[in-house]
């Protein structure tokens, strides 16, 4: 369809979109400057060979420009990072812009830098900065002080900080500040008026309804997640629907609509309307502090209303390029970000699938509206999804098979909510409707669980299969952008029929792997993981639980494609069992929790701190007594000992699990560190025995061979050592004896 067809201006911006990161070191007026007189050069010389060179030599001339200037940018920010160009101490000047987080120690803010080391570079840096220092400022002070700028961590504990960091706008971090000093405070001006503005209108909606409905109606109308429910955040992300809960062009469209609307009811005239809509498009910018989503769906409705009453025409792909064009001269850093080019990719795939006008040849009036209403929302949905898959299959690890349905259908349903969110917050004396908007919110999470309980609904871009047909279709939507098509309609058929053929292979390759599963033990760093189960799944994790051990558990998933899990099984209680458990299943969705029934004070407390922490969430936990069988899907798990939460206590955990007369026995190391009696074990006649690497290492004794007699196999995580004589033993008996360093499989 060729859109860059008689728009010169649209193909010059997107060759000059990819040098952004050329100019990082400038200021806005003189990346303005230079991308102006780059802008004159580029529109001349097409003017110039535009008779002299064949249309296609010039596309395919102006694509080699592209990638020219792309391969430019990204060898320029390989050698340009400030971590590179800086590895001493090093004096810094620069403007705080936002204070992110603090805990027990240290505070981190972000300061945009004007000075480095004498000469000018502006870089964003997160900063770390001890309570007693950060005490003492506020945003948009600007400060100096004296620290090493170092790189972010490419791989920590399974956690890619660089590239996380980099989307978001940083280039490198700094802690161990010295010298410290605020060159000049913040002046109240009237970005803190909007700011107080949006917490004023977070505290609005929160009392016109409950704590839980102001979050989600808070996350959605003014971006504020802070306090979004971990259940809702899985949800929208096993939906496929994670973009409606980060603002976009979608709420701000929303609420134009209302708008226009709503001054509809007073019959001003549609410039006067269109003026309003542009004012209000301003004012929301600003509200969300320039998220840039929000600036670029702005900055097209803006430029198109001035162009409408400039009486001008209005082409949505220069209008596009434009917005996007006018963000990174005022911010390069958004190169970055990949919530701007998901947002401007997609609004790209609705364009393109709006111009086609798909209608459906039905006489009845009312069915044919009501059938080609549906079947453009789903092309919409379709083809905005399409045009970010590429980009998406290199920054995350999983897309939602049911996606395209998800947004057609809770799209809908999150624009009512809107609207009852703001009516009830402008109307609090009005209890009903804040009542209502709190049952429509219960309404609305009960069916996003109940959707994203999908056991191969949320699925991962593993295999060759799919990598190579989401390039394959990448390729085909470039292509369908730039090249001249008789017969666009039944393309755009071909480029739908790849994206179902996408979906449709994602998830039969995660059914099938769901059903070549077996059991699997990995011992971790933090502790060890048993996986078992055939249709229903459970995870048995006996070790420390902090946020690097669900990371483990994560990876360990992750590299079995699994995302769904039917039980979550811990034999004992720590002190950081409330976290991890919310943290598990914020991130994996889980149908139950099996705990320990509490045996003192201690693990009552922590059963009380789990109450509180999950009320969010519709995973059941129930509670089980030692030697009480849980059944799994054929398997059965007993436990047979375990420690009290107690300080300093040491991990005894003993676990038999059975199926078909089959026995193994999970041990954790502490168990034979310490003088216990284990005659209760010597009843298990187990024919693998697993010792893991949780807890203390095992001693140099003999006596272990004595619990286990009846064994064919012992499984002993890497690290923990046995005498050569115990070994020789075993080996004498026929006992395989298997050193483990890597997650290994248990099927009987």
């Amino acid at each position: 369809m060729n859109i860059f067809k008689k728009r010169p201006l649209c193909l010059i911006l997107c060759i000059m979109l990819c040098g952004f990161s050329l100019f990082i070191r400038t200021s806005a007026g003189v990346r303005l400057a230079i991308l102006g007189v780059g802008a004159l050069a580029l529109t001349v010389l097409f003017l110039i060979f535009k008779s002299m060179i064949k249309r296609t030599h010039l596309y395919f001339i102006c694509c080699i420009a592209m990638v020219v200037s792309m391969l430019l940018s990204v060898a320029f920010t390989s050698i340009s990072q400030p971590d590179k160009l800086y590895g001493e101490p090093i004096d810094i000047e620069g403007k705080i812009t936002e204070i992110d987080s603090s805990d027990g120690f240290n505070t981190t803010m972000t300061v945009k830098t004007k000075h480095i080391g004498g000469k000018r570079h502006t870089y964003t840096l997160l900063v770390y900065f001890d309570n007693e220092s950060a005490y003492r400022l506020s945003e948009g002070d600007s400060i100096s002080f004296t620290s090493s700028i170092k790189e972010f961590s490419v791989n920590n504990n399974g956690f890619d900080e660089r590239s996380y960091y980099m989307s978001s706008g940083y280039n490198a971090y700094c802690e161990d500040i010295e010298d410290l000093t605020v060159t000049s405070y913040a002046k109240n001006k009237s970005t803190g008026v909007f700011k107080s503005i949006r917490r004023n209108m977070v505290k609005a909606i929160t009392e016109a309804t409950n704590e839980q409905t102001g979050a989600l109606v808070s996350a959605l109308l003014v971006g504020d997640r802070s306090s979004l429910g971990g259940n809702t955040r899985l949800n929208f992300a096993r939906i496929g629907i994670s973009h409606i809960l980060a603002l976009s062009g979608m709420h701000l469209a929303i609420l134009s609509f209302a708008i226009s609307k709503l001054l509809s009811i007073f019959r001003l005239n549609r410039k006067a309307k269109v003026g309003c809509v542009s004012i209000f498009a301003l004012f929301y910018m600003i509200l969300t502090d320039f998220s840039p989503s929000i600036t670029r769906a702005g900055i097209m409705i803006i430029l198109s209303n001035i162009l409408y009453l400039l009486m001008l025409s209005r082409d949505s792909y220069t209008n596009l390029s434009v917005a996007v064009f006018v963000i990174l001269v005022f911010d390069p850093y958004s190169v970055y970000d990949i919530s701007l080019w998901l947002s401007a990719l997609a609004t790209l795939g609705v364009i393109v699938i709006a111009e086609l006008k798909i209608s459906l040849p039905i006489k009845n009036s009312i069915l044919n509206k009501l059938l080609t209403a549906l079947i453009n929302s789903l092309l919409f949905s379709v083809f905005a999804i399409g045009a970010t898959l590429l980009i998406c299959m290199m920054s995350f690890d999983r897309f939602s098979v049911i996606a395209p349905l998800g947004t057609v259908l809770f799209s809908f349903i999150i624009q009512i909510f809107i609207y009852l969110g703001i009516l009830s917050a402008i109307l609090p004396f009005f209890g009903a409707l804040g009542e209502a908007t709190i049952a429509y919110s219960d309404l609305l999470k009960e069916l996003a669980d109940v959707v994203a309980s999908g056991k191969n609904a949320y699925v991962t871009y593993k295999g060759g299969l799919i990598a190579a047909l989401i390039i394959l279709y990448s390729i085909s939507f470039i292509a369908f952008l730039v090249l001249k098509l008789k017969h666009k309609k039944i393309y755009a058929l071909g480029l739908s029929c790849v994206f179902v053929l996408i979906f449709s292979v994602g998830f039969i390759r995660s059914v099938s792997r769901s059903y070549q599963f077996e059991p699997i033990y990995s011992s971790e760093k933090n502790g060890d993981i048993i996986l078992i189960g055939d249709n229903s799944k459970a995870l048995i994790y006996s070790g420390n639980c902090t946020s690097s051990s669900y990371y483990e558990c994560y990876d360990l998933l992750y590299s079995m494609e699994l995302n769904y899990l039917e039980y979550l099984i811990l034999p004992e209680y720590k002190s950081g069992t409330p976290n991890f458990i919310e943290k598990f299943i914020s991130g994996i969705k889980t149908g139950n929790v099996y705990l320990p029934k509490p045996t003192n004070e201690a693990e009552t407390l922590k059963c009380k701190d789990l109450a509180n922490t999950l009320s969010d969430f519709s995973t059941d936990i129930i509670f089980y007594t030692p030697k009480e069988s849980i059944d799994i899907d054929g398997y059965r798990y007993y436990l047979i000992n375990n420690s009290p939460l107690k300080e300093d206590s040491v991990s005894k955990n003993v676990i038999l699990i059975t199926k078909d007369g089959h026995y193994t026995t999970y041990m954790s190391s502490g168990l034979l560190y310490t003088d216990s009696t284990l005659a209760n074990l010597t009843a298990i006649a187990s024919h693998r025995v697993i010792l893991g690497g949780y807890g203390k290492s095992y001693p140099d004794s003999y006596r272990i061979k004595h619990y286990f007699d009846n064994a064919t196999e012992i499984i002993i995580s890497n690290g923990t050592q046995l005498t050569d004589t115990l070994w020789q033993k075993y080996k004498e008996k026929g006992v395989s004896v298997i050193y483990t360093e890597a997650p290994i499989s248990i099927k009987r």
